[in-house]
């Protein structure tokens, strides 16, 4: 088995060793067997990560052969478990949950549009909040498939227009305002296509628009900041965001 161990690649195989000849008066005990490889540092070293299992059977009668199907239909039948399997869909956290998950630095299940509004609201609600920690995880992160690609215009717009609808519906003192309730108030001004009203496609999902921000070439954004705090320059500039 150390040979086979050593000289095949044989990562993640169920290994199962059968002793056949047990009707043997001559024949180890397959507890013996079993307790002598376990002692064995070599083997247990190239059986580490393996299934790995030792069976007595009989090979005149066929005594045995039953739990040895069984165990080999009870693993191919375990579930697959995929990276994937283990990262949280963001529709089922709840807003505490889905911000520290973010800024945590954990991946989603995966991250689209709803989610880049959800956490630009949570993270700017608050007055003076500094998004440069947002900026970074966002272009920093590793989207997968199902994810929305970074873009410093992009980012920008968006921050732009969660601002604009917090003026137009700010936020009550006292309530939750949870984002669902936000995003249905305001859900007009933060549908996905809406940039198609300030920007062209060319300009808005070019190369250079992802590096830096590019202002609109259709129409100016709507006002939402105080012109001493945006510039619309970037976040190079570690510019301090705050809505009026």
């Amino acid at each position: 088995m150390v040979w086979l161990l050593n000289n095949f690649k044989l990562d993640n195989t169920i290994i199962i060793t059968v002793a056949n000849k047990q009707y043997e008066k001559e024949a180890m005990d397959i507890q013996e067997m079993g307790s002598s490889w376990v002692h064995d540092k070599e083997l247990i070293r190239l059986l580490k990560g393996h299934d790995w299992r030792l069976f007595g059977c009989n090979a005149l009668t066929g005594q045995g052969i039953d739990k040895i199907l069984e165990y080999i239909t009870m693993k191919l039948e375990e579930p697959i478990i995929t990276p994937w399997d283990n990262l949280p869909n963001p529709t089922h956290l709840n807003d505490v949950e889905f911000k520290q998950w973010f800024y945590e630095e954990k991946p989603f299940l995966f991250f689209d549009h709803y989610c880049l509004i959800r956490i630009i609201y949570l993270s700017i609600r608050k007055k003076n909040k500094k998004l440069s920690h947002l900026f970074e995880i966002l272009s920093q992160s590793i989207p997968n498939e199902n994810s929305i690609c970074y873009s410093e215009t992009q980012t920008l717009f968006w921050i732009q227009m969660v601002s604009f609808a917090l003026l137009k519906s700010p936020l009550l003192e006292g309530e939750d305002n949870h984002f669902e309730d936000f995003f249905a108030r305001c859900c007009k001004s933060l549908q996905e296509d809406c940039w198609k009203e300030y920007y062209s496609f060319k300009l808005f999902y070019s190369t250079k628009a992802t590096k830096e921000f590019l202002p609109p070439d259709k129409k100016p954004l709507p006002n939402a900041f105080k012109s001493s705090s945006l510039a619309l320059k970037g976040r190079h500039l570690e510019i301090d965001y705050q809505v009026l």
